[in-house]
């Protein structure tokens, strides 16, 4: 369930990104998948999770709920400002934040994560870097459009899957045979 408080983290979570990326920040793409390399850094470095606010499934990839009102609201707060760029003939938005200003929600665990998703996208394109999330996303490749992802599969290592899809078919198969016999 989203409350205020994932809202208000949510919205953290978006301005840390550009504010660590020098104040500007290319594309909104590229926006999302820091997002979620954010969550998923997270999961991996640290007990729980960054926020509890949905990722969902997007008809070209993950994406964060509500993500267009998000951003608009932190534009009616000025903390953030959005401007369209041209990219050859395309356009592209490109969002800016006051490169000083901590906010007090994130810690310096949260902090932490955004950078390595950063690191991470550093010198990738919105398409690499979709290719690349999906081609290792179970939940992306397993979710239905508009629906909320569990993300965090995509840290288990595929052959731990594999070894438990394979567990639940034998005690599937168990069941059965003692119920349905």
């Amino acid at each position: 369930m989203k409350t205020a408080s994932d809202r208000r983290k949510a919205k953290a979570i978006i301005v840390e990104v550009v504010r660590q990326s020098g104040g500007e920040f290319s594309g909104q793409t590229r926006l999302y998948k820091a997002f979620l390399l954010a969550h998923l850094f997270y999961f991996k470095d640290c007990p729980g999770f960054l926020t509890e606010w949905p990722i969902v499934h997007m008809p070209h990839g993950h994406g964060i709920e509500a993500g267009p009102d998000l951003i608009n609201e932190l534009e009616v707060s000025g903390t953030l400002t959005t401007r369209i760029e041209s990219d050859g003939p395309y356009p592209e938005t490109v969002f800016a934040s006051d490169p000083t200003e901590n906010d007090s929600l994130l810690d310096d665990d949260d902090r932490h994560a955004i950078k390595k998703a950063l690191a991470f996208i550093k010198g990738k394109s919105a398409r690499e870097l979709s290719d690349r999330i999906h081609d290792h996303s179970l939940s992306y490749k397993e979710g239905q459009s508009g629906r909320s992802l569990g993300i965090y599969i995509d840290t288990f290592p595929e052959i731990w899957i594999n070894e438990q899809t394979d567990r639940y078919r034998e005690m599937s198969r168990d069941v059965d045979k003692i119920f349905l016999s």
